[in-house]
């Protein structure tokens, strides 16, 4: 089964950040493995100008007709030869290259040019290219450091945070040749459509006409142009950091200590090519794009950066940070599987992040489910008395007690009545005799 070029969205939120397929394929060849884990560990910062909300979707598409084409293609090439696509393929070289490809250099400045956008470049004349000398600066303005939180194996949280006490900004060396050893692969099944796709087949319309971008015609390298990014570090910023792009990167490492001898570490530099040592690090496992932000304005014309100042008063630069969420389930037990979280315990967190916030909010959710049930409870209570009351209080039984009262209030004014007559008669039968007149 052919993989299927990865299809992007164009507009609306979900084109704020998209997720490169090099993430979702690490995640499929390692989500089983014990050892093997998943690193976000750095970011880079581009500041490319003349994105804005006519070339950012055209940006988006360029990056499916070509970055996302070439990774499935070569994918499926070393299936069929047997070869790992970890140790041949260099996402983030190809990445670089085909940013790089689309942009106008002049005067320190990387402006996307539009047209090259919607043509079809070949990266034929990399190497003679204008402006591209063998060290490419002024492109990474910022090489910075990813913390990852995790919440109950729900919520994970990468967030991309600028810290200028930790400030470096990277150069690329530029090779300008592809070498001796570069291994190419011809497209011979899919040459006028995006790999794996039948044009009936895709679902989204605005990728229905698009044809890919090749390296050469109907070929993809595999080799690049570009060696390293060598990381300098400013001591003393006094410049504005500006950018509009953010590519964080990630690793996959074996923790097994018995097997690993390889781990992240804190090297001034970002190797784009494979280094020729039996147990060197490949390009395929080490800094992997997981995916892009890109800062668009809302203008046809322009662009819009993020841009953080030196305060002269306080010698320091304002915090900023991305923050990208990511929600696992662990089907079929997300319903039922309770796991205690207690690593707040011993981190004193900045600030709440996303994450956080959402593990907190199911909690809330839960007792309000608890609550709801106890109210539940309560009326049907009030209501079983009301049925109670209403079942007594009829009008049969009024009407009852009204006539009991009413004898009873008759009754004794009969004996009141009976009473007076004897009173009356007792009165009647008196003689009255006036023994003192008489005997005076």
């Amino acid at each position: 089964m052919k993989r299927k070029t990865n299809l992007f969205y164009v507009d609306g939120p979900d084109s704020k950040f998209i997720t490169f397929s090099n993430y979702t394929e690490s995640l499929t060849g390692n989500f089983l493995s014990t050892d093997t884990k998943l690193f976000p560990d750095k970011f880079l910062c581009l500041k490319i100008y003349n994105i804005n909300s006519n070339t950012k979707p055209l940006f988006i598409k360029y990056l499916v007709r070509y970055y996302e084409n070439k990774l499935a293609a070569l994918r499926d090439y070393c299936i069929t030869s047997n070869e790992l696509d970890e140790r041949n393929i260099l996402p983030l070289s190809y990445l670089l290259e085909a940013i790089l490809q689309v942009c106008d250099y002049n005067d320190g400045q990387y402006t996307m040019n539009e047209n090259k956008l919607t043509g079809n470049i070949n990266f034929t004349n990399f190497d003679n290219y204008d402006g591209y000398q063998e060290e490419i600066e002024d492109f990474i303005v910022y090489v910075g450091d990813i913390t990852e939180q995790d919440y109950n194996g729900t919520y994970t949280d990468t967030i991309c945070s600028i810290n200028t006490n930790n400030y470096y900004i990277g150069k690329i060396v530029n090779n300008k040749t592809l070498g001796d050893n570069n291994n190419t692969y011809t497209e011979s099944e899919f040459e006028t459509s995006l790999h794996g796709w039948e044009t009936q087949d895709i679902y989204f319309n605005i990728y229905r006409d698009v044809t890919p971008i090749y390296d050469v015609v109907n070929t993809y390298n595999f080799n690049s142009y570009l060696s390293k990014i060598e990381c300098e570090k400013i001591l003393n910023p006094t410049e504005p950091i500006e950018f509009n792009i953010i590519i964080p990167l990630f690793s996959i490492v074996n923790i097994n200590a018995n097997y690993n001898n390889m781990s992240l570490s804190d090297n001034n530099e970002i190797l784009l090519s494979n280094i020729s040592t039996e147990n060197g690090e490949t390009c395929g496992r080490f800094n992997v794009p997981l995916g892009i932000w890109i800062n668009s304005c809302d203008d046809e014309q322009g662009e819009s950066f993020i841009s953080l100042k030196l305060d002269s008063e306080m010698n320091a630069y304002p915090a900023w940070s991305l923050l990208i969420s990511s929600q696992f389930k662990p089907f079929p037990y997300s319903l039922d599987k309770k796991i205690s979280n207690e690593s707040q315990n011993g981190i004193m967190t900045a600030y709440p992040t996303f994450a956080e916030t959402l593990s907190k909010i199911n909690d809330v959710l839960d007792k309000f489910t608890i609550l709801n049930s106890q109210i539940l409870n309560l009326n049907n209570k009030v209501t079983s008395l009301e049925h109670q009351i209403n079942e007594i209080s009829t009008v049969n039984n009024i009407s009852k007690l009204d006539d009991k009262i009413l004898k009873l209030t008759n009754n004794v004014k009969d004996e009141i009545n009976e009473f007076k007559k004897q009173l009356y008669g007792y009165i009647d039968n008196i003689t009255w005799s006036n023994k003192y007149k008489n005997n005076n």
